[in-house]
């Protein structure tokens, strides 16, 4: 039901079909179907559509937001639950960091086509608790946090007039989607009173997928007027639960290991919904298609997480390198149901249409291992000063396989920069973080004379990151 969908101006065709071309092609290429009882199967395919499932593209927690998420072994504020829940056991005073987030403008453009999409959105990325001396225990602590995992969003509009000799073609696409993921995480942690620490949460983590497209085209030939209008609708949300286990350990007073797991997600709750209307005219031919499912059966699947990271720690400056796994979770469909698709189709001869009811086409997620690697860091900017400047750079690499129909594939990068402060019993933290990637290239369908055109698609993330931390 889902197939991604790089915002695209039509008159440069299909781009990552892997079933066949979209409504639109059943005029534009052949122009077979509609003179037949029967039209072609390309009226249920989809418009389509770009949705990003990259793990690390969230900027989370106070001080690893502003070092590109690499804080796993010197975890020790209220984003700890999160990243590593060793590292509560650090945490010297009670602390509510409540306003960790991110201003976001996202813009995704296809190279060499004028037409860019993107969106502006506000994400409250992490909202964390952590309490030392839990339960009056002095080598335990406890901690909550709500993170978002997932944030991606765009919308786009594009237009193409074609004109080839006597021929005229003006064709239309809107399109919006969203990507959201949110994890609530329950830990706790203790310390040997030395040097190791340890710790666990219970997580509990919601993905929803929304999208919204449609097209149109017009199409004057001296035969005479072709006409398409197409719009799809389609949601679906899962609930699962998971678990986290996390380790530091001192090397030396300066040096600091780390290292963390989090179980792939088990499916507790999930829903999707699908609407899909089409209408196309050729002539005195015209048939339309419809497919309505308002309650499908959802899979999707969460990977296995394992990180380790080493640190070196100074009263002056503190630099840290993670590397991050996420397993492969498989290739699997993503969207069942029993409902069809009903195409009726009339040729203009006077007599009855036909109706034919035919199966969706699968939604196929095809998910494949990837590893990233993160370097964040600080420096005081006087000796014993409050004051700090944050830095970092991460990988952020899609683990779309090439079956994939759901999501596409972009790899990024993360640069992070900011400052951070305290005054008595605030702290501010205030920086930007820009990710940036760009596809392979995609191959377009061949236009009407005949060429075949490709194109990349660019990604960029350009976040304004700050956090408020209250310490008690």
């Amino acid at each position: 039901m889902w197939r991604p969908c790089p915002p695209v101006n039509w008159g440069y065709a299909v781009m990552r079909s892997r079933t066949g071309l979209v409504v639109v092609a059943c005029l534009l290429i052949g122009r077979e179907g509609l003179q037949a009882q029967t039209p072609p199967p390309v009226l249920t395919a989809v418009p389509f559509n770009i949705l990003l499932p990259n793990y690390n593209s969230v900027a989370a927690g106070e001080t690893a937001g502003l070092e590109a998420n690499a804080f796993l072994a010197r975890a020790d504020d209220s984003s700890s639950a999160f990243f590593n829940a060793a590292g509560l056991a650090l945490a010297g005073r009670t602390s509510v960091s409540g306003s960790a987030g991110v201003f976001q403008i996202t813009s995704v453009a296809p190279e060499g086509l004028t037409n860019v999409g993107g969106s502006f959105q506000h994400i409250p990325s992490l909202l964390g608790v952590v309490v030392p001396k839990l339960f009056g225990r002095e080598r335990w602590a406890g901690g909550f946090s709500l993170t978002r995992v997932n944030a991606f969003a765009q919308s786009f509009a594009g237009e193409r007039q074609l004109d080839a000799g006597a021929t005229s073609r003006r064709l239309k696409y809107t399109s919006a989607s969203e990507l959201f993921g949110l994890q609530a995480s329950l830990g706790v942690g203790h310390s040997n009173g030395g040097k190791l620490r340890v710790g666990g949460s219970l997580d509990g983590q919601w993905t929803q997928f929304t999208r919204d497209a449609s097209g149109s085209e017009q199409g004057q030939t001296p035969d005479g007027l072709s006409a398409m209008m197409a719009d799809f609708q389609a949601s679906a949300w899962a609930a699962h639960l998971r678990m986290s286990a996390g380790v530091q350990y001192d090397l030396t007073p300066t040096v600091r290991v780390g290292a963390a797991v989090r179980t792939p997600g088990l499916a507790v709750l999930n829903g999707g919904s699908s609407i899909a209307d089409a209408q196309a005219t050729q002539g005195a031919a015209t048939a339309s298609a419809s497919y309505f499912e308002d309650d499908g059966r959802i899979e999707y699947r969460l990977p296995l997480e394992f990180r380790g990271g080493v640190a070196w720690v100074r009263p002056r400056a503190q630099i840290e390198c993670d590397v991050m796994i996420y397993a492969a979770a498989g290739r699997y469909t993503a969207f069942r149901s029993d409902k069809q698709w009903t195409i009726i189709a009339d040729p203009g001869s006077g007599g009855p249409p036909a109706v034919t009811n035919i199966p969706p086409s699968p939604a196929v997620i095809d998910s494949h291992a990837v590893a990233n690697i993160a370097i964040g860091g600080h420096v005081r900017l006087s000796p014993g000063g409050s004051w700090r400047l944050h830095g970092g750079y991460a990988t952020d690499r899609s683990p779309v396989g090439p079956d994939d129909t759901v999501f596409t594939k972009v790899n990024l990068q993360a640069v992070t920069l900011g400052v951070s402060g305290r005054a008595r019993s605030v702290r501010v933290s205030a920086g930007v973080r820009h990710e940036s990637g760009t596809s392979d290239p995609l191959v377009l369908q061949r236009t009407l004379d005949g060429p075949q055109l490709s194109a990349r698609l660019r990604v960029s993330n350009l976040g304004l990151v700050y956090s408020l931390a209250v310490l008690f």
